[in-house]
C-alpha cells in the first residue's frame, strides 16, 4: 500500500519535471538567435576597424609620395628627361621608401620614366613585365592624373595581373615663373602582399585580406544580393563549417568598379558564450526546479503528513505509557506488512482505550506518595524551630525528613562561603546510623564542572554518577569512595543567587529519580533556604545594631578630628570607639615609613586595648613594627589597592596564618589610610572577632573612618605647609603680591614695602598702577595682560616708580592661579629689585668693550714693534759708522728721534692693552709722588693750585716705577686740560680694602687691601654717557691738535696690567675724581742698589746663536753682533736652530731668540738647547709678552727678556751682562 507521503512526492515530481522542460524549450528558442545576432554585429564593427587600418596605410603611402615629389631632382627629370639619371633616382626611391611602383608622368599623362617591381618571398624584388601602367589603366584625363587646388593628392586601388595594388599620386610643381602650375605627376604604389598584410593585421589586431571579386566563391544569386547592399557597407558571409565568422566589405578601385573585397575572419566568441549561457541557464532552472520540489514537499509534509504522523506518535505514546513504578514500556506487537498512517491511527486509538484502565491504578498509587510528601512538608513548615529562627535545628529536621521520605542513605546541606571560593557542609544526616555531622569542605576551583551545573540548572539528577560528566570529578574524589551511585542535588537559591546545595546521595543499585521525587526535593531545598533566611534576619538585626554603634563612633570621630586642636590628641579616643563598636580587643593606628634597604616600616602613632585583648598583631622592635618581611608581601599589595584585609587566622595563607598565630591573634581586620592618593598608614583591629563578624558594609564604614583620618592628616599637613609658606613669603627678599583677576592687590609681603616704600594699608585694595613709571608704552602693558589672562607665565624687566618718585628696575614673574574648574582666580607676582644688577651689567659691558679694544691695540703695537726694531737697529748701525756733524748724521739722528717717538706711542698702546713688559719692584707710591713733585708742578699751569695729601701709613705696592710715573703724568695732564681757567688739583693717597660687590671691582680685580691714589680736579665734570667711553683708545673730546686719545686708555691698561683697578667719580659741573687702586705688596721694599756707570758699547768674542723669523731684523742684528766681535750662527725658527746647533761642533755661549716663531717657539727651543748644552745663556726678545713668562731655571741662569723695539746700545750691554752673569732683571725695556 502506497503511503500518503509517497503519493504527494510523486505528484510534486511530475509537476516540477514539466516546469523544467517548458523553460528549456522557451530559452533555446530565444537565447541562441539573440547571441548569433550579437556576433554578426560585432563582426561588422571589426570590418569597419580593418577599413580604418587600410585607410591609414593609404595615408602612409601618400606620405611616401609627398617625400618623392619634394626632391628637386624630380623637377629636373620632368624637364631634362635624362634616362640615366632617372634610373639612378628610381633605384634610390625603391630602396628608401620600400615601394613596388614608381612612375613619373608629364602634365599630359604620358609616362616619362617608371618601373613596377614584384616583391619576392626571399626578401628581394624583380622587375615585372607589365605594359605602361598609366596608359593601360588610366585614360589621359583620369582622376589620378588630374590635380587641382582642391584635390592635390589621389589614393586608390588598381588591379595588376590579378594582384591588388595600393597607389597614390601627387603633382610635381613646375619650376620658374611660367603659367604652368604643375610639371607632371608622380605615382607610387605597393602590392597588398604577405608583408603588407601581416603589418596591417598586426595594427588591426585581426586577420583580414583583400580579394578580387572574381576570386570569391559566392553563388551568383547571393552575389546579386550582396551587391545590392552597396559598396563600402559591411556584410557577413555564410561561415558554415568554419571555426570563425567571415565578414567583409566591397571596395571600388580607381575606376569606381567594386572589384576588391576586404575579407576579415573573426573567431566565434559570443556564439560560444551564448551556448555556455544556455547550458548554465538550463542547469540553474533544473536546480530551481529541484529546490522547488523540495520546498513543496517540505510544505506538504508540514501541513499534511507531519501532523498526521505526529498524531499517530502521540496516540502511540499514550498507548505505550510508562508504568508508574518502573521504566518499562508496554507496546503491543505490530501487525506484519505495510500500513499507512490513517490505518495506524485507527489501530492506536483502539489500543488507547484498553490502556486507560491500567493507568487509573498507577495514578492512585502516585496520589498516595504525593499525599505522604505533602504531609511531611506541612509538618516542617509548622515546626517551632523554623518559626523561631533556629537555623541549625531547622536544617537538621529538614534533612531527616528528606532522607526518610525518599529513602535516601545520606542527605546534606552545603553552603557557599562569602567569597564563593568554597562550600562547607552545614549539616549532614545518615539514615542508617541516624547521626548528624558538619565536617567537609569543597573548593569550587577543584570541581568547576559540578558547580557550573549547580549555578545553571534547576536539578542535578544522576542515575549513575560515574557516567555523568557534571559529576565525574566529584565522583572520582569523594562519591565513589563512599559507595554513592546515584544522586539528586538541588541548588538552594535566594533572590536569584545560589547560596548552597541540598544533596541526596543513594548507596546500592542505580536509582531513577521520578518527577514526584524531584519536586519534593525542590520543596525541601526551599524550606532550607527559608530556615537560613529566618536565621539571617535575626543576625541582620544584631548586625544593624552593631552598624549603628559603628556609625555613632564614626560621627564622634568626625567631630573630634574637625576640631582645631592637633588631631593626634583624639586618636586614642577614636580608636577605642571604633574598637568597641566592632567587638575588637585592640586597635592601632600605624604610619608607614621607608627604611634602609627598601623595607617598609610601620610606626605606631596611637593604640587602644580592651581589658581582655590578646597580643599585638605585629612584633615590636624598638617601638617600630617592620612590614618588609616576605610573609606580609600580599598585605602590602592589597593595602596599596585600597583593599581591606580581614578574616580568621585559619583562613589566611600559611605564612600569614603562622605569623598571626605566633602573636596570639585568631582574627584581624586592617583598613588602609590614604593621604592624597598615597598609602599613608593602616587602621588595624585585632583580638575578639572583628573579621569573623564584620560584613562588607561594616568594612566600608571602617574605610570611611580611615578616610576621615586621612583628611585630618591632609588638613594638618596643609596647615603646616601654609604656615611655612606664609613665613617664607614674609621673609623672602623678593617682593610678592597677590591680586584678583582684575589686578586689585589682595596681599603683599614686607619686601614689597621695603622696595617700593608703600605700606600694606597704602597698597592693598589698589592696583599695581601705583608703580607705573611712564617708561614703558601702553602696548607693553597690553601684551603683558593679554598673556597672563590666557594663563601664560609672563617674565620680564620693568622700570617702576617708588613712592618717593625715584625709578628702579625690577625683574618680574607673573603667574595665574586657577581653581578646580580651571578658571583664573588670582595672579601672583614675584618682583626682584635688579637696579644694582643693571648698573653692574652696564659696567661689565664697558669692561668687555675695553678688553676688546685693548686686544686690537696690542695686536697692532706688536706688529709695529717688529718694524720699529728693524728701523732703529739699521739706523743706529749706520750712525755708528757715520762721522759727527755731517748732514747724514743729522738725518740719522732725526730718524732715531722719530723712531723713539713711535716707540713711545707703541708702548702706550701696549700699556693700554696690558701687553707692556714690566719691571716690577716693591715701592711706596708716596715716594713716587714725592720724586715727581717738581715734574708735576711744571706740567700744571700757574693758575692751577696743586695739593698733595699723602697717607703716612700708606702700604707698599709691587709696581713698575716708570709705568706708574706714566699713569701719574697722564692723569695730571688730563686734569690740567679739563680745567680751562683757575682750578685746583688734589693728589691723595690712602689705604683701602675693597670688599666683594664694591663698584670699583666691576671691571676686574679681586677683593682685598689696596693702595689708592686719587686725582680730584675742579673741572666741568664728565657726563654719564662720556664716562662709558673715556678709557677707549683714541677717544678724546679735545681738538685734533691737542691730544691723541691715548692718555686715559694708557692709564687703564697699565693699572689693569698691575692687577689694579681704575674708577671715576664725576658728574656734570661737579669736577672729576680718578682713583687707581694698586694691590698691596706682600713683602717690604728692598734697599736700593747703586748702578755702575755706562762705560760705552762692549765687545766680545763668544759664539751667539741668533734665532729670528723676521729676515730684516735677523740680518741687522747679526751685522751688529759681528761688528762687536761675536761669532754669529743664524736660524729662521726653532727647528732650524736645533739643526744648526747640532751641526756646530764648538761651544755656543748665548742663545738670542724671538719668543713667537713658526714650527717651534723660543721657550721650547731654549729648553732643548739647555738639555743638550748645559750652561748656555739665553736672551728672549718679543713685541708681545702678555702671555709669556720666564721659567725659574732660565732666570736663575741669568736669562732675561728684551722687549721690542730695542737699540744697539741696549742690546750690546744686555748681551755682555748676560754673558758675564751681571744681568739686573728678568725683563728689560728696549729703546
Amino acid at each position: 500500500m502506497i503511503s500518503v507521503r509517497a503519493r504527494v512526492a510523486l505528484i510534486l515530481t511530475v509537476v516540477v519535471v514539466a516546469f523544467i522542460l517548458l523553460n528549456f524549450a522557451v530559452i533555446r528558442a530565444v537565447m541562441i538567435p539573440a547571441f548569433q545576432s550579437f556576433e554578426q554585429d560585432e563582426a561588422k564593427q571589426s570590418v569597419v576597424r580593418c577599413v580604418e587600418v587600410l585607410q591609414q596605410e593609404f595615408q602612409e603611402l601618400d606620405g611616401r609620395c609627398r617625400e618623392v615629389v619634394t626632391y628637386r631632382q624630380v623637377q629636373r627629370l620632368t624637364t631634362d628627361r635624362d634616362a640615366a639619371a632617372a634610373k639612378l633616382y628610381l633605384e634610390d626611391m625603391f630602396k628608401m621608401h620600400s615601394l613596388d611602383v614608381i612612375y613619373l608622368c608629364d602634365e599630359e599623362g604620358n609616362v616619362l620614366f617608371g618601373e613596377v617591381r614584384q616583391p619576392l618571398e626571399s626578401g628581394g624584388s624583380q622587375k615585372m613585365d607589365v605594359p605602361s601602367l598609366p596608359t593601360q589603366h588610366f585614360p589621359a584625363r583620369h582622376a589620378l592624373l588630374q590635380h587641382d587646388a582642391g584635390a592635390a593628392r589621389k589614393t586608390g586601388i588598381i588591379m595588376v595581373k590579378e594582384q591588388v595594388l595600393l597607389v597614390a599620386s601627387r603633382p610635381v610643381p613646375a619650376s620658374g615663373f611660367g603659367r604652368r602650375q604643375t610639371a607632371g605627376t608622380v605615382i607610387v604604389g605597393r602590392f597588398f602582399d604577405g608583408p603588407v598584410a601581416a603589418r596591417l593585421q598586426k595594427k588591426s589586431g585581426m586577420k583580414f585580406t583583400l580579394r578580387t571579386a572574381s576570386g570569391l566563391s559566392i553563388p551568383a544569386g547571393d552575389m546579386g544580393d550582396i551587391m545590392e547592399t552597396g559598396v563600402g557597407k559591411p556584410l557577413v558571409l555564410d561561415a558554415a563549417g568554419h571555426e570563425y565568422l567571415v565578414a567583409g566589405v566591397f571596395m571600388a578601385d580607381m575606376n569606381s568598379v567594386p572589384s576588391v573585397f576586404l575579407e576579415a575572419q573573426i573567431p566565434f566568441k559570443l556564439k560560444e558564450q551564448g551556448e555556455f549561457a544556455f547550458r548554465v541557464t538550463v542547469i540553474a532552472i533544473t536546480e530551481i526546479g529541484l529546490v522547488l520540489l523540495l520546498v513543496m514537499f517540505f510544505v506538504f509534509r508540514r501541513t499534511l503528513t507531519r501532523p498526521l504522523t505526529t498524531l499517530n506518535e502521540h496516540v502511540a505514546r499514550v498507548v505505550a505509557r510508562q508504568q508508574p513504578d518502573d521504566k518499562t514500556v508496554i507496546v503491543e506487537r505490530q501487525p506484519a506488512g505495510p500500513v499507512d498512517e490513517i490505518s495506524r491511527l485507527s489501530r492506536d486509538f483502539d489500543r488507547l482505550v484498553t490502556r486507560l484502565s491500567e493507568q487509573e491504578r498507577s495514578l492512585g498509587e502516585r496520589e498516595q506518595r504525593l499525599a505522604r510528601q505533602n504531609s511531611r512538608l506541612v509538618e516542617l513548615a509548622r515546626s517551632q524551630s523554623l518559626a523561631g529562627g533556629e537555623s541549625s535545628r531547622s536544617i537538621s529536621e529538614i534533612i531527616e525528613a528528606a532522607a526518610g521520605t525518599l529513602d535516601v542513605e545520606q542527605v546534606a546541606v552545603w553552603l557557599f562561603s562569602d567569597d564563593r571560593s568554597h562550600v562547607y557542609c552545614m549539616d549532614c544526616f545518615r539514615l542508617a546510623s541516624g547521626r548528624h555531622s558538619a565536617a567537609g569542605r569543597r573548593r569550587v576551583v577543584d570541581f568547576l564542572d559540578y558547580f557550573e551545573a549547580v549555578e545553571a540548572e534547576r536539578i542535578l539528577a544522576a542515575e549513575d554518577v560515574a557516567r555523568d560528566p557534571r559529576l565525574r570529578r566529584l565522583a572520582d574524589a569523594e562519591l565513589t569512595a563512599a559507595g554513592v551511585v546515584s544522586v539528586l542535588h538541588v541548588p538552594m537559591r535566594r533572590g536569584g543567587r545560589t547560596v548552597g546545595v541540598l544533596t541526596h546521595e543513594h548507596i546500592g543499585q542505580n536509582r531513577y529519580w521520578n518527577v514526584e521525587e524531584q519536586n519534593f526535593a525542590c520543596s525541601m531545598a526551599d524550606l532550607a533556604c527559608l530556615a537560613l533566611e529566618t536565621s539571617r534576619a535575626e543576625h541582620a538585626e544584631r548586625a544593624l545594631e552593631r552598624r549603628s554603634r559603628i556609625m555613632e563612633a564614626l560621627a564622634v570621630a568626625a567631630e573630634r578630628l574637625l576640631r582645631p586642636v592637633p588631631w593626634l590628641e583624639h586618636a586614642e579616643e577614636i580608636l577605642g570607639l571604633l574598637g568597641r563598636s566592632v567587638g575588637a580587643g585592640a586597635a592601632q593606628l600605624l604610619r608607614f615609613e621607608e627604611q634602609a634597604g627598601g623595607r617598609l616600616g610601620v610606626r605606631s602613632l596611637s593604640r587602644w586595648q580592651a581589658s581582655a585583648a590578646g597580643n599585638e598583631v605585629l612584633p615590636a622592635v624598638n617601638g617600630e613594627v617592620l612590614w618588609g618581611g616576605p610573609e606580609l608581601e600580599r598585605w602590602r599589595v592589597l593595602l596599596k589597592t585600597n583593599t581591606a584585609i580581614a578574616g580568621q587566622a585559619r583562613d589566611f595563607p600559611v605564612r600569614e596564618r603562622d605569623f598571626l598565630l605566633r602573636n596570639g591573634v585568631d582574627s584581624m581586620a586592617a583598613v588602609p589610610v590614604f593621604v592624597e592618593q598615597r598609602l599613608w598608614g593602616v587602621l588595624q583591629f585585632h583580638g575578639g572577632e572583628p573579621a569573623a563578624t564584620c560584613s562588607g558594609a561594616e568594612l566600608e564604614t571602617l574605610k570611611t573612618a580611615a578616610t576621615i583620618i586621612g583628611e585630618a592628616v591632609v588638613r594638618a599637613e596643609a596647615e603646616e605647609r601654609r604656615a611655612h609658606l606664609t613665613a617664607a613669603m614674609s621673609q623672602a627678599a623678593e617682593a610678592i603680591i597677590i591680586t584678583d583677576p582684575n589686578g586689585v592687590i589682595q596681599y603683599m609681603n614686607p619686601a614689597f614695602t621695603r622696595i617700593t616704600g608703600y605700606s600694606r594699608e597704602e597698597a592693598v585694595g589698589r592696583t599695581p598702577r601705583i608703580l607705573k613709571s611712564g617708561v614703558h608704552p601702553t602696548e607693553f602693558y597690553q601684551d603683558m595682560w593679554d598673556r597672563i589672562r590666557r594663563g601664560e607665565v609672563w617674565t620680564g624687566r620693568l622700570t617702576n616708580r617708588r613712592k618717593d618718585g625715584t625709578l628702579y628696575h625690577e625683574e618680574c614673574t607673573i603667574s595665574a592661579v586657577r581653581d578646580a574648574g580651571g578658571d583664573i582666580v588670582n595672579f601672583v607676582s614675584v618682583k626682584r629689585d635688579v637696579g644694582r644688577q643693571v648698573e653692574l651689567e652696564t659696567q661689565l659691558r664697558q669692561a668687555q668693550k675695553m678688553e676688546a679694544l685693548g686686544q686690537l691695540a696690542g695686536g697692532v703695537a706688536h706688529d709695529f714693534n717688529n718694524l720699529m726694531t728693524v728701523i732703529t737697529m739699521n739706523t743706529e748701525y749706520i750712525r755708528l759708522s757715520t762721522e759727527e756733524d755731517t748732514p747724514t748724521s743729522a738725518n740719522l739722528d732725526e730718524i732715531i728721534q722719530a723712531a723713539g717717538h713711535a716707540s713711545n706711542l707703541t708702548r702706550q698702546l701696549l700699556a693700554f692693552a696690558r701687553r707692556q713688559s714690566l719691571e716690577p719692584e716693591v715701592i711706596n707710591p708716596n715716594l713716587i709722588l714725592l720724586e715727581m713733585d717738581k715734574m708735576i708742578r711744571r706740567l700744571l699751569r700757574e693758575d692751577i693750585e696743586l695739593a698733595v695729601v699723602p697717607a703716612p701709613d700708606l702700604c707698599d705696592a709691587q709696581v713698575d716705577r716708570s709705568q706708574i710715573e706714566q699713569v701719574i703724568i697722564n692723569l695730571v695732564v688730563n686734569a690740567r686740560d679739563a680745567m680751562k681757567g683757575k682750578g685746583s688739583l688734589v693728589l691723595r693717597t690712602r689705604n683701602v680694602t675693597l670688599t666683594p660687590g664694591h663698584p670699583a671691582l666691576v671691571t676686574g680685580g679681586k677683593a682685598g687691601p689696596y693702595a689708592c691714589l686719587s686725582f680730584t680736579d675742579t673741572g666741568p665734570g664728565i657726563s654719564k654717557e662720556l664716562q662709558n667711553r673715556i678709557f677707549e683708545p683714541f677717544f678724546t673730546t679735545k681738538a685734533a691738535e691737542e691730544g691723541t686719545g691715548l692718555g686715559l686708555a694708557t692709564v687703564y691698561g697699565i693699572v689693569r696690567q698691575h692687577q689694579g683697578v681704575v674708577s671715576v667719580d664725576s658728574g656734570e659741573g661737579k669736577g672729576a675724581t680718578f682713583s687707581i687702586y694698586l694691590p698691596r705688596a706682600e713683602s717690604p721694599a728692598p734697599p736700593a742698589v747703586p748702578q755702575p756707570p755706562d762705560l760705552g758699547l762692549p765687545h766680545g768674542t763668544e759664539t751667539v746663536l741668533l734665532v729670528e723669523d723676521l729676515e730684516a731684523l735677523r740680518n741687522v742684528s747679526a751685522q751688529l753682533l759681528r761688528r762687536l766681535g761675536y761669532a754669529v750662527l743664524e736660524a729662521e725658527n726653532g727647528a732650524q736652530a736645533l739643526d744648526v746647533a747640532n751641526r756646530h761642533p764648538d761651544d755656543i755661549h748665548l742663545l738670542f731668540t724671538d719668543v713667537v716663531m713658526p714650527l717651534m717657539g723660543g721657550q721650547e727651543l731654549a729648553e732643548n738647547l739647555q738639555r743638550q748644552r748645559p750652561g748656555i745663556k739665553v736672551i728672549f726678545t718679543s713685541g708681545y709678552t702678555r702671555t709669556f713668562k720666564l721659567k725659574d731655571d732660565i732666570v736663575a741662569g741669568g736669562g732675561i727678556l728684551i722687549q721690542k723695539p730695542y737699540d744697539p746700545v741696549t742690546l750690546g750691554h744686555k748681551i755682555r751682562e748676560v754673558l758675564d752673569g751681571n744681568a739686573t732683571g728678568p725683563v728689560v725695556t728696549g729703546a
